[in-house]
């Protein structure tokens, strides 16, 4: 017979095992607050689907929201499977806020815009007047593990008339179409220009923003594709003056697609920007795979650039970093002088239908560019550079003049009011389908530029194969050092023009070695170290 304390102990234990019970379904059931107590948040705790087919819209905003919420900052887990997205995320981050969004792996977690507007927008806002907090530490925002899709729709159409000259083609409808849509062709069956986009609309036609370049036949499919906004937009506007810490961006193992929803022959919507980070100091890109539509000859891969005197784009560092296809892969301060400093490393920019790295500071002076280690296919230049101090190129292998077009020129290293540069170590190889000539590298500085007191150096260096010549000097560049090169081209070897001086030691000019110079040199002159005065052309 069971006596009263025996009683208790098992009242008790029952009670015990109750209490657990409520409050395992208690937490449970209060699990969004736990997991914001905890610093974490999930789109899911929150009503989103992951299932590709569900508009998380919603659920992102509100699971932004709550991240925000936090005193310092806050981790948005993203979990694997494929999240539908309609509109645009804006994570605005102020004072010393930081915010990490963590997937599950790139191409694991998945975002699909399934319109064609910008996919996510980080914007740092600084109020303070002196500093951000008594440590000066900064916003931060950090960002991996998630694939970023541009998914908008694309619409086919074939023409209902003959259209033998103009820009305005007819349909039977142009329903679904939209102003700015891109429009394609395949196999050159409708003389469509590259570049051509919907600027008009009516109820059985479009208006192009070119003329077609041949007979458009009735019958013709065209597909229209969506091609607009930036996949991760990154703004900084923080207080940076000296003393504080800036606000850090640190990017890793995501990709970024721009062509869902179709291949070469069926294109869906496209980015017109995989990464762009606007006035933002410090920046490390780690592992991002950017890919865009090959049916399209747009999309910028990364876009660095900063506002001066306000704000400075100064440490930025892009390590395995590959960009597929689109127009450019990686733009440097579009004509702003605010940027000052990046460094790219074990890279590959392919496909890019006009530079592999176009940097534009407009002829600012305090900025540096270094790159080495990278595979570039670019159509028109590998390297665009104008208006840079300091540029380091080095044992980087470079394919110039793929897809160029008809009588286009391709030049491997096209530079521009550059007047401290090292180009060292470097393949350059010319495609052999390219029709249009080209130089191996092209330097032309303005006076003011060239004639500093600043010196360069080209060494060490392989230009193969260039239709047009090896390389050109123009205007005022000098101070450069020219040896141990070596060209193969059927044109012309070398150019000096006008009243620039260079620099000649030991170079390999169409299989001969040049040590002693020329035969229209005084042989008085040094052999190591020959210079070519202004209009010179060894042949």
């Amino acid at each position: 017979m069971a006596t009263r304390g025996s009683n208790n102990r098992s009242l008790a234990c029952l009670l015990a095992v109750a209490l657990m019970v409520v409050t395992i379904y208690g937490a449970q059931a209060r699990g969004t607050a736990a997991t914001r107590e905890s610093g974490e948040v999930s789109p899911v705790d929150l009503g989103a689907k992951f299932d590709g087919t569900t508009d998380d819209t919603r659920a992102w905003r509100l699971a932004i929201a709550e991240a925000l919420k936090a005193t310092y900052g806050s981790v948005i887990k993203v979990p694997a499977g494929r999240s539908l997205v309609s509109e645009s995320l804006v994570i605005p981050l102020t004072g010393n806020k930081s915010l990490a969004v963590r997937g599950a792996g790139a191409d694991v977690s998945e975002v699909v815009w399934t319109k064609p507007v910008d996919g996510i927008r980080v914007d740092f806002k600084d109020n303070a007047t002196n500093s951000r907090d008594a440590f000066a530490t900064g916003g931060k925002f950090s960002f991996e593990g998630v694939s970023l899709i541009q998914g908008a729709p694309f619409v086919k159409l074939a023409t209902s008339a003959d259209t033998p000259s103009g820009n305005v083609l007819h349909f039977a409808s142009t329903r679904g179409l939209a102003v700015g849509m891109y429009v394609t062709s395949y196999l050159n069956a409708a003389k469509i220009p590259a570049s051509a986009t919907i600027t008009g609309i009516s109820e059985t036609s479009v208006t192009l923003s070119e003329n077609v370049t041949g007979d458009v036949p009735a019958g013709t499919v065209l597909s229209f594709i969506h091609i607009t906004g930036s996949a991760l937009t990154i703004n900084g506007d923080s207080n940076q003056r000296f003393g504080l810490e800036s606000p850090e961006l640190y990017i890793r193992d995501t990709s970024i697609h721009g062509f869902s929803g179709g291949d070469l022959f069926t294109p869906g919507g496209s980015w017109l920007n995989g990464i762009v980070c606007n006035n933002q100091t410090v920046v490390r890109i780690d592992g991002a795979f950017i890919s865009f539509s090959r049916c399209g000859t747009v999309g910028t891969g990364i876009t660095i650039r900063g506002t001066y005197p306000t704000h400075l784009a100064d440490d930025h560092h892009l390590t395995n970093i590959k960009v597929l296809f689109g127009d450019v892969g990686i733009n440097l301060g579009n004509g702003d002088p605010g940027f000052e400093g990046l460094m790219v490393e074990n890279s590959s920019l392919v496909g890019c239908n006009r530079y592999g790295v176009w940097a534009n500071t407009n002829n600012s002076i305090t900025d540096q560019l270094t790159v080495t280690g990278c595979h570039i296919n670019a159509g028109h230049a590998a390297f665009k550079v104008n208006g840079m101090t300091q540029v380091g190129l080095a044992n980087s292998f470079v394919i110039v003049g793929a897809g160029a077009g008809l009588g286009a020129q391709a030049v491997g290293f096209d530079f521009k009011n550059v007047n401290c540069f090292a180009l060292t170590g470097n393949l350059l190889q010319f495609d052999p389908k390219n029709a249009g000539g080209g130089w191996g590298i092209i330097v032309d500085n303005d006076k003011g530029w060239g004639d500093k007191d600043w010196s360069s150096t080209i060494s060490g260096n392989e230009f193969l194969t260039p239709a047009t010549g090896g390389m050109w000097f123009r205007n005022y560049a000098a101070n450069i050092l020219v040896s141990g090169n070596t060209v193969a081209t059927g044109g012309t070897p070398v150019a000096v023009d006008a009243t620039a001086s260079i620099h000649f030691a030991d170079n390999l000019f169409n299989g001969v070695l040049y040590q002693v110079g020329y035969p229209t040199f005084p042989p008085s002159q040094d052999a190591h170290n020959l210079t070519l005065p202004p209009g010179t052309r060894p042949e």
